[in-house]
């Protein structure tokens, strides 16, 4: 019979989650599961020649329990000499001051400080402790709150640089492995209060014990087969956006020779990446629009925005007047920017494609790795890319033809007094990646925010 060791390290293989030199970040709460995968990942590293590296966010929400639990994780990093990093932060009030809930906050929390540490520390993969059971709760609360493809494909191996080495581990042999080593146990974890807990503790025993035995086991069976669908869909989604979007909006006449499953993922794409909201009750809003093709009607799909058709066009007019914004962009990290609906990225990466909408930029240029994402303001000026002399942003966008009402929805990435990258158009050719650059910067946009379901 196969160890628990054997099956993770195959998977890991098979999988390309590592490979020999890889440095990886492990996150470690102190329960059963981020044991388990620093325990095996400690006795695999050698055959798999990597570096390990451990980090515990101290929440802030349970007081003594939580101080013993940080206080456990550095007694089990010190005894497998396994250097760790700690974060504390008081997640509960930073719950309160955004308006959510405390799991989505903890989450925030988590991995802001996990990819600080990947920059800072230089490791390469980020690995968590999601398990099968973990991937069932999150399909099901996925389908639950109402989900596409996506939802139902689970949650993913690796993305991003963030890897799952026990994805197909359940939690009881998780416990078996466990058995005779010591780990923390979180009494919240039976709190039916939080919407995770009621899933795993009521609803999934109800649909095993009533409905359908095997009910985990056909989930995850064919969540591999949604997320290839999900994939081929977002595939064509892709080019028939690129073939159909205009800078000042979306053609009627392309959307209307498209299947309607690419139709209704293009005006997703279409509302997302403008900054207005993507939800199934406004896509299908808008396809009703379309479908009635009368010029001048328009539609609120909110964020103080409308859809309005325009003879061939479907455009997103700005209702508000003056949309001010500024955040900072750690290097290594991301910022979600709600007044334009995109998440922004400055991820640290070995390469570039070729042909990508992204923005590569030489690290080395960027003043204390600190880039800020915020909206344009008067006496804007920089060096686009390719045209070789100075230019006001105004004037940019005016030659660019973009609508007044969406100049302001555009994110400008800044490097101090510096516009680096005029977000999903132009870069700054002083930011340019050379032969002298040691470190490369892909800045890239993402419209509609993080996806759901990545715990």
């Amino acid at each position: 019979m196969e160890t628990l060791e054997y099956r993770v390290m195959r998977s890991i293989q098979t999988r390309g989650l590592l490979v020999p030199g890889d440095k990886v970040l492990v996150g470690v709460s102190g329960g059963a599961d981020s044991v388990c995968l620093l325990r095996v990942l400690n006795a695999l590293r050698e055959r798999l020649g990597i570096v390990l590296h451990a980090a515990h966010v101290n929440h802030g929400l349970r007081g003594a329990e939580a101080e013993a639990d940080e206080a456990f994780v550095q007694t089990l990093c010190d005894e497998l000499a396994i250097p760790l990093s700690v974060h504390r932060a008081d997640v509960g009030s930073l719950a309160k001051e955004r308006g959510c809930g405390v799991e989505e906050m903890g989450r925030e929390v988590r991995y802001a400080f996990f990819r600080r540490l990947v920059q800072e520390r230089g490791m390469t993969k980020i690995a968590v402790a999601h398990n099968a059971d973990d991937n069932v709760e999150t399909i099901l609360m996925a389908h639950l709150r109402g989900t596409g493809l996506a939802g139902l494909s689970g949650m993913a191996w690796e993305r991003e640089g963030i890897i799952r080495p026990l994805l197909d581990v359940s939690r009881a042999e998780i416990e078996a492995y466990m058995r005779g080593r010591a780990y923390r146990t979180d009494r919240t974890n039976g709190d039916t209060t939080y919407f995770r807990n009621r899933v795993r503790l009521e609803l999934l025993p109800y649909l095993k014990k009533q409905c359908n035995p095997n009910y985990a086991a056909c989930v995850l069976e064919r969540a591999p087969y949604y997320a290839e669908v999900d994939d081929f869909l977002e595939t064509a989604v892709d080019a028939a956006y690129a073939a159909a979007g205009m800078e000042d909006g979306l053609s009627m006449r392309a959307c209307a020779a498209l299947h309607p499953a690419v139709r209704r993922g293009v005006v997703r794409r279409f509302l997302g990446c403008r900054g207005a909201d993507a939800s199934f009750r406004h896509v299908d809003a808008v396809l009703g629009l379309m479908e009635k093709g009368q010029t001048g009607r328009s539609l609120d799909v909110g964020g103080g925005l409308v859809v309005r058709l325009s003879y061939d066009l479907l455009q997103i007019v700005h209702t508000k007047e003056d949309i001010s914004y500024c955040y900072t962009l750690p290097v290594g990290g991301s910022v979600y920017v709600p007044e334009t609906g995109y998440m922004v990225y400055a991820d640290v990466v070995d390469d570039m494609k070729p042909g990508s909408a992204d923005a590569y930029v030489d690290g080395g240029k960027l003043a204390g790795g600190e880039l800020c994402v915020r909206s344009r303001r008067p006496g804007d000026w920089f060096l686009p890319f390719g045209m070789g002399h100075r230019k006001k942003l105004k004037d940019f966008l005016m030659d660019r033809k973009v609508p007044q009402d969406v100049r302001d929805r555009i994110p400008i990435v800044t490097c101090g007094s510096d516009v680096v990258w005029v977000g999903g158009m132009r870069l700054d050719e002083r930011y340019q990646v050379t032969e002298r650059t040691t470190q490369v910067v892909r800045l890239r946009l993402a419209g509609g925010g993080p996806k759901e379901g990545e715990g």
